[in-house]
């Protein structure tokens, strides 16, 4: 292990085998001869489109280091056939295009809300467990509202923010239900990588200060940052491929970054309808040589889309498998959009009026607790906690003066016991 920390060529292999995508691997009768030189391997890949009809990839880049002798390897041999494959490449549409198209897509969004079931499926270790939830979610200007019921486990979490004041109410089976009230300085509660308008790759994930690669399109476009072993930051960079993919019926680009691969249905505005995400590892050859490995980790596939106008498509039904390293599948999940509206009017009051009256609220605004719709009865949350500091000093001083005249009764018996002794003695 150490060995491959410290490999600057295994290392460049991993994120370069990281950009690949599922494409049938080079099979012409040339590449079968190894112990090739780097310039006999770079005439290769420019060949690679006359015999398949489109360029090579960087999944067959494992196959083109395969190709060459060990003693031809050198320091720059990875960048050297990593360019040459993309010189080969002539997409019809870039990613500063694609930017674009998201960019106008998410900004054409000013009112949204969307009603969806999630089932979980877990099948690792042979268990058969299943979890089920009905959610809702909202958000209008800087306005947010989630609800999640977990149904199996008989819960609920409902959370809005008005742009303001964060509410939040949460119930568990037949429990008082308990309610929140502060500043809205946190928005990552709103956060949910199962939300329909997230899988579209849609959702800006940083308005909510979670960014992430996976889900928002716009930052997977961007380009990923990576920390290499010896701590050096870097970014990934996205690229868009020649041969088209047919996934569900749909004509699809891919656009590969990082550990990630997009397939774009071009029919659909370039929507998203699978993601792919991989693990690399390295595998060593019988001539030692480090060849990176990809392993699917992660497929999301969309069964339906609808549009919604602007360019705005929704998966109405998304099945998401996360398997092993072994390829096992281990947990299955299904996301169904119930309902949706785009741009429709929403009421404001969804966004405050959440805690029903008699919630017990811990309001740390106005550093108070009370039963909502019931002010008279607030009372200090500071007053609480100091008169329950003060009762617990109280019983420490009490039990440390027990202590001490047991401690103290104890030895004066003792002297008493022992002057006795003495003079029985004597």
């Amino acid at each position: 292990m150490t060995y491959l920390t410290e490999n600057p060529i295994f290392i460049v292999s991993l994120l370069l085998c990281a950009l690949a995508w599922n494409v049938p691997q080079v099979s012409f009768t040339a590449i079968t001869n190894q112990n090739k030189t780097v310039d006999e391997v770079l005439q290769m890949i420019r060949e690679y489109k006359s015999h398949f009809g489109y360029p090579p990839t960087f999944n067959d880049y494992e196959v083109f280091m395969k190709c060459l002798s060990p003693d031809a390897i050198e320091d720059n041999t990875v960048s050297l056939i990593h360019n040459e494959i993309l010189k080969q490449q002539h997409p019809k549409i870039t990613v500063s295009e694609i930017e674009e198209i998201i960019k106008t897509k998410r900004s054409s969004v000013k009112n949204f809300r969307v009603r969806y079931n999630i089932v979980t499926q877990e099948e690792k270790n042979h268990l058969n467990k299943q979890q089920s939830s009905q959610c809702e979610f909202a958000f209008k200007d800087d306005m947010y509202y989630l609800d999640v019921n977990i149904r199996s486990l008989n819960s609920r979490d409902k959370i809005s923010y008005d742009g303001h004041i964060l509410r939040r109410l949460r119930q568990m089976g037949n429990l008082p239900n308990q309610g929140e009230i502060r500043q809205g300085d946190d928005l990552s509660v709103f956060y949910d990588p199962w939300m329909p308008l997230t899988l579209a790759g849609l959702f800006d994930t940083q308005s909510c200060g979670v960014p992430n690669y996976m889900n928002d399109l716009m930052l997977f476009l961007h380009g990923q940052p990576i920390t290499l072993p010896d701590g050096t930051q870097i970014r990934t960079t996205p690229y868009v491929f020649e041969k088209m993919e047919n996934v569900g019926g749909h004509d699809c680009i891919s656009v590969s970054g990082g550990t990630d691969c997009k397939y774009l249905a071009i029919d659909c505005d370039y929507s998203l309808v699978q993601w792919e995400e991989y693990a690399t590892e390295g595998t060593k050859l019988p001539n030692g040589q480090m060849v990176p490995e990809r392993i699917l980790r992660t497929r999301g596939t969309v069964q339906e889309l609808i549009d919604y106008g602007n360019g705005i498509w929704l998966p109405q039904q998304i099945t998401i498998h996360n398997f092993s390293k072994t390829g096992q599948v281990e947990q299955t999940i299904s996301i169904k959009t119930v309902s949706a509206s785009v741009n429709d009017e929403i009421d404001t009051a969804l966004f405050r009026d959440i805690l029903p009256d008699n919630t017990l609220v811990s309001d740390a605004i106005n550093d108070v607790v009370y039963h909502y719709g019931e002010r008279e009865s607030i009372r200090s949350i500071s007053s609480d906690i100091m008169k329950n500091k003060k009762i617990l000093i109280y019983r420490s001083m009490g039990m440390a003066i027990g202590l001490t005249l047991v401690i103290l009764a104890v030895f004066l018996k003792y002297r008493q016991n022992r002057k006795h002794a003495e003079t029985d003695c004597a």
